[in-house]
Parts: C-alpha cells; sequence; structure tokens
C-alpha cells in the first residue's frame, strides 16, 4: 500500500498535474473538428510556455464558448450520421416548444388502468411530469390543468425566439406557417446544421493559417477533398436518375446536365455571347470600357505575402472575418457606390467576377462600359467608397482599387475576361505556346486544379462568382433558345436573335418589346408555400403569350420509385378526411381552450390551420404518440 509521502512526492504531483490538464484540454477538444486538434493544442501550449496556464485555460475557454454563436450551432466534431441525428433532436424539441405555446397545457394529473401498455411520453412531457409509468396501462385519461392557448401568431413567434436565442438559428420565409414547418423539420435542421458545419470549420481552418500561399491556397485541404467527394456522388446520382416526359421520352440527368449551362463549356460560352454582346452595344453607344478591380480592407485578410510573393505569414490585422463576412462588405459597398452611380445619372452595364486570394478572402473584377464624359465621375465613386473604410492604413490607395482602361484598338473587352473566366471555371484552354496548362500564380499549380479549388472556395461559402449589371435578363433568352417552329409574330424577332447568339440584337429588342417569364402555380411545397414553375414567355406590350415547356416530366431513381415535382403535401400521402385523435384502442380526454374542427371542403382554405393539417406539429406528434403510426 503506497504510504502519504508517495502521494505528495514531487514527481507524482506533477503526473496528477499533467493528467488534469491533459483531461482539461481533451474536454474542451471534445466538440471540436479532429483536424483543428494540433492547432488548438500548439496555441494553448504556446500560451502556457509563453505566459502561465490560467492565460491559457482561459483562451481555450472562451474559443469553446465562441462555437456557441455560430448559427444553427452546429456540433464540429459530428459526421454525417451524427448530424441527422442531431436535426432530428432539434425539430422534436421545437416541435415541443410550439405545441407547449400553442395548446397551452400547464400541468394535470394522469391517470390509467392495469394490465396494459402503451407510449405517451410525448403527452406527459406536455403535462409538465418528469417521469411517466408506462407499466400496466391500457387505458389513459388525461385532466390537464389549462390555460388559454397562445394564437398562431404569437406561438411562432415563441418558437422563432427559441430558436434564435438558443441555437442562432434563422430561419426564411413567405408566412409564419411556413416558419414553424421549417423549425419543425428534421431535413431544414441538416441542411443548415451542414452548411453552417462545413463553413465554420473552413473558416478555423482559416484562422489557423492553414490556408494561404505557404499552405494550401483558396481552400484547405480538407474541403478540397469533401468538395470532390460531394462532385463523385452528384454524378453517381445524376447516371442513376432517369427524367421521363410524357411522351415516354426517357434521358438520364447527366445527359440533361450536359446540354445545359452547368456544363462549363457552355456557361463559358454563354458569358462570352453575352459579353461581347454588351461590348458592341458599347460601341455603338461611344461607351468607354473599365476594367476595375476591388478588394478588401487588410483586417479581412488572414494572411500576409512577404515582398518575393512566394511565402505567406500571419497578417497581425487580422479581426477573425470569414470569407462570407468579406463578401458581405463587398456587396454592401457596390450597392452603396449604385445609389451613388444612380445619382449621378450614370448609365453603366457589363459584369462583375468574384475571386478568391490566396488566403479565401474574395476580390472582385468588374468589366463595366459607361458613357465617356463619365468616365471620371465613375473612377471617383469606386475610389471614394472601396477606400472609404480604414482609409488611413499604409497601401490602401495603391491595393484598395485599380483600374485599366480598355483600348479597343487592341483587343477586345472579351479578351480582357477570357482569363478570369477559365481560371474561375475549369482552367481549359489556357496552355503555353507549347502546349502545356499555364500555372496558376497564387497556388503554383496547373490552372485546371487551380479552377477546382477556386470551384471548392465558392461551394463552401455560397460566393456567386459571376454576375452581369445592367443587362438584358437571361432566362427569358434561354426560353427562347428551347422554341423550335416558332409561328406567333410576336416573338419571332426575339428568338432568331437569340438562336443566332446575337445579345446584341436581342437587347436592342428587349428595349423595344419587352418579353418576361410566364410562370404558372404549381401546388405547394412542404412548408404549405406556393410554388411556381417557368411555363414560357408573355409579351409585356401586347399581352399575348406562348408556352415554351409543353411536357411534363418525372424522375425515376435507380430504385424505380417515380414522383411528380414540385413534391407538396396534397400529392404526398394526402388524406381527404383528418384523422381523429382518439382512436379505438385509447380514449383521451383532452382540455383545450378552442374547439377541435373537422376539415370539410365546403368550409373556407383557411379554418384554423393549425388544427386541421395531419401535418401539423402537435397535431402530427399526439396522433404518433396515441398510434405509433407516422
Amino acid at each position: 500500500m503506497a504510504s502519504s509521502s508517495d502521494f505528495f512526492h514531487p514527481e507524482k504531483v506533477q503526473q496528477r498535474q499533467a493528467a488534469s490538464k491533459a483531461a482539461f484540454v481533451d474536454g474542451v477538444l471534445q466538440k471540436v473538428h479532429s483536424s483543428l486538434h494540433p492547432y488548438l493544442r500548439n496555441k494553448w501550449q504556446e500560451l502556457h510556455d509563453t505566459v502561465n496556464e490560467p492565460t491559457a485555460n482561459l483562451w481555450l475557454r472562451q474559443y469553446r464558448d465562441s462555437l456557441r454563436t455560430i448559427p444553427f450551432s452546429p456540433d464540429l466534431s459530428a459526421d454525417d450520421d451524427e448530424l441527422g441525428r442531431l436535426s432530428k433532436v432539434r425539430a422534436d424539441e421545437m416541435k415541443q416548444v410550439y405545441a407547449k405555446a400553442r395548446v397551452g397545457f400547464s400541468g394535470g394529473t394522469i391517470t390509467a388502468s392495469q394490465n396494459g401498455d402503451g407510449d405517451f411520453q410525448f403527452l406527459a412531457g406536455l403535462c409538465g411530469k418528469d417521469e411517466f409509468d408506462q407499466i400496466g396501462i391500457k387505458r389513459l385519461s388525461l385532466k390537464i390543468s389549462r390555460v388559454a392557448g397562445k394564437s398562431e401568431e404569437s406561438s411562432a413567434a415563441a418558437l422563432i425566439n427559441h430558436a434564435t436565442d438558443k441555437y442562432s438559428a434563422t430561419v426564411n420565409a413567405k408566412h409564419l406557417e411556413g416558419a414553424v414547418l421549417r423549425l419543425t423539420d428534421a431535413d431544414f435542421w441538416r441542411r443548415n446544421l451542414k452548411v453552417n458545419q462545413v463553413r465554420a470549420l473552413e473558416h478555423e481552418r482559416i484562422s489557423f493559417g492553414m490556408v494561404g500561399k505557404s499552405a494550401a491556397c483558396y481552400v484547405s485541404d480538407e474541403q478540397l477533398q469533401r468538395y470532390r467527394s460531394q462532385c463523385q456522388r452528384n454524378s453517381q446520382m445524376l447516371e442513376n436518375t432517369l427524367a421521363v416526359n410524357d411522351l415516354g421520352d426517357e434521358f438520364t440527368l447527366s445527359d440533361l446536365v450536359a446540354k445545359s449551362v452547368s456544363n462549363p463549356e457552355i456557361q463559358i460560352a454563354e458569358i462570352m455571347c453575352r459579353v461581347s454582346g454588351i461590348e458592341e452595344i458599347a460601341r455603338n453607344l461611344g461607351y468607354v470600357g473599365l476594367f476595375l478591380t476591388v478588394t478588401c480592407p487588410s483586417k479581412f485578410h488572414s494572411q500576409k505575402l512577404d515582398k518575393t510573393g512566394k511565402y505567406s505569414f500571419q497578417n497581425i490585422n487580422y479581426d477573425g472575418s470569414s470569407p462570407r463576412d468579406a463578401q458581405d462588405y463587398l456587396r454592401d459597398t457596390w450597392s452603396l457606390l449604385r445609389a451613388a452611380l444612380s445619382d449621378q445619372n450614370v448609365d453603366f452595364f457589363g459584369i462583375r467576377v468574384a475571386e478568391p486570394h490566396h488566403d479565401a478572402c474574395p476580390h472582385w473584377h468588374l468589366l463595366l462600359f459607361v458613357p465617356r464624359r463619365k468616365r471620371g465621375l465613375t473612377v471617383r465613386l469606386f475610389r471614394r467608397y472601396f477606400r472609404r473604410m480604414d482609409k488611413h492604413e499604409p497601401m490602401a490607395w495603391k491595393h484598395r482599387f485599380t483600374v485599366k482602361d480598355i483600348d479597343f484598338n487592341k483587343g477586345s473587352a472579351a479578351g480582357y475576361l477570357i482569363k478570369y473566366l477559365c481560371k474561375n471555371v475549369n482552367g481549359q484552354g489556357m496552355t503555353d505556346s507549347q502546349g502545356l496548362l499555364d500555372e496558376d500564380f497564387d497556388s503554383g499549380l496547373d490552372v485546371v486544379n487551380s479552377a477546382l479549388r477556386v470551384k471548392a472556395w465558392a461551394s463552401c461559402w455560397g460566393i456567386r462568382q459571376f454576375q452581369f449589371v445592367g443587362a438584358a435578363p437571361v432566362g427569358v433568352w434561354r426560353e427562347l433558345r428551347r422554341i423550335d417552329g416558332l409561328t406567333n409574330d410576336e416573338f419571332t424577332a426575339a428568338a432568331d436573335a437569340a438562336d443566332s447568339n446575337n445579345w446584341a440584337e436581342f437587347t436592342r429588342i428587349m428595349q423595344i418589346d419587352r418579353k418576361v417569364l410566364l410562370k404558372k402555380d404549381c401546388g405547394l411545397n412542404k412548408y404549405r408555400e406556393p410554388v411556381q414553375k417557368v411555363k414560357g414567355l408573355i409579351d409585356v406590350g401586347t399581352g399575348d403569350s406562348i408556352i415554351t415547356r409543353e411536357r411534363e416530366w418525372e424522375l425515376i431513381f435507380g430504385g424505380g420509385s417515380v414522383f411528380d415535382l414540385p413534391r407538396n403535401i396534397f400529392n404526398n400521402c394526402r388524406n381527404d378526411e383528418v384523422i381523429k385523435l382518439v382512436d379505438k384502442k385509447y380514449e383521451l380526454e383532452v382540455a383545450l381552450t378552442h374547439k377541435l374542427a373537422v376539415e370539410n371542403k365546403s368550409k373556407p382554405a383557411r379554418t384554423n390551420f393549425f388544427l386541421k393539417n395531419s401535418i401539423n406539429p402537435i397535431y402530427s406528434l399526439m396522433r404518433q404518440s396515441m398510434t405509433g403510426v407516422t
């Protein structure tokens, strides 16, 4: 048996202290992805050795607490299966919150007879009972001490506030019913948990220097691998899915994608066609071309380059902003600038390209055409707005905004843009004099592999790479190109221009005789919001319309299941009769503040949404608790 002196021996004490420190660090890192563990341990150890242990522990605790502010509060250590389970837990929690607010349960008593069984845990929870003995239950009677149930609006507000306060969750919906149905839907939580987990992890990797010139350009290697895996899964899904129309024609989705603008080659061709068209318009109007580049202030950049441009190091001015924050800054500044240009009656049009710096911070290239006499004013406004934030920081005057005048005598505006298009799409066509692929300056990789990293970056942060400004709507252009054998004279000229890839002529026709997309309602989605599908075009002046999408399509997956798109609650297992709350096996006496209504077709479409819809959270859960049927 060890003596007390052994317990207090210096070596034993040091061992216990080391074990305690390791247990503390491991406990904090338990909710952090394993790829970040080495960096967090090194940072903690650095503070422990250079400052003191309390400071190191405080930093680690603050880091752990900062993770709770991530939107939807995802578990950064969870895999896909664990996120799926977490999404169900969150959705069930939201159902409980909404149910208690809506029905107004405040407590009560439960009585049961012997020699039976059943699961009424949910109902017991509504009554405020923490534990409920299921043994020997056959008949259940609820006598509830009730309070007035809240209105739909107040209940929805309570639910949204709960999700916001506890999980920093946000929901965009067209009405309150849609917000409630989203927050109580496991699929909604799974999507948002996954997106915010991926972005949070990538943001942490950026903060720890895992993305940059000296590490991995544009995106981390882990995120790149995830993007490749996702692309592979998507490709397999497209190959194994058939699209069948009402004539019996069958195509795989991969065949249809290859013929659409989702094909990188077609995407580049369409963008170049549109750029050439707006350049022709600019020349005819006597406009000048400007190639502008705008970047973010230093605090948005996690890394800086040395004088050689070959190595990167940590930027001391970095404030922890994510690429999404930087994109929001560029977008908001551009919004203010557009308003200023409008106030000064500056007419402009062109295209904007977003691409990443080596450290994943975005910057924009803009190809704009403006009236010659407004050229100086446009440049001054760009310089004023994009140098406004932190305008006194060193070299802001040089790096924040640059402009090049396009000389039409030396080449076309499209020529300025083609390099940026290829670099950000697929890298094809960028070769040297020997036919070898060019090398990307930032990453040092060939342009094909570099383009893949750029696509992974845009996918991770949800950044739109290409956007036209002040141009004719491309949706109408694409619909016109779908038509064969057009007989309506109102659309013939525009369709001919689209078929001949003459964007300039198409724009001229649209200015004289405007066309817009014709959309039709196609029922409701799972969140009871109207869904519209493009069916054709309509002439604004005459009111004439033409149908461009005559066929109805169904999708057949590899397993052979067929469903019509879009799916909604009415074509997905709809029952015209509201399922009764009391079934033959059990009797449930519930005292409510309002009367249960049975849906029938003679009543208005909006008779007590909460009670009549079988997909309502509390309604479905009560039914599931009584019958075991979802």
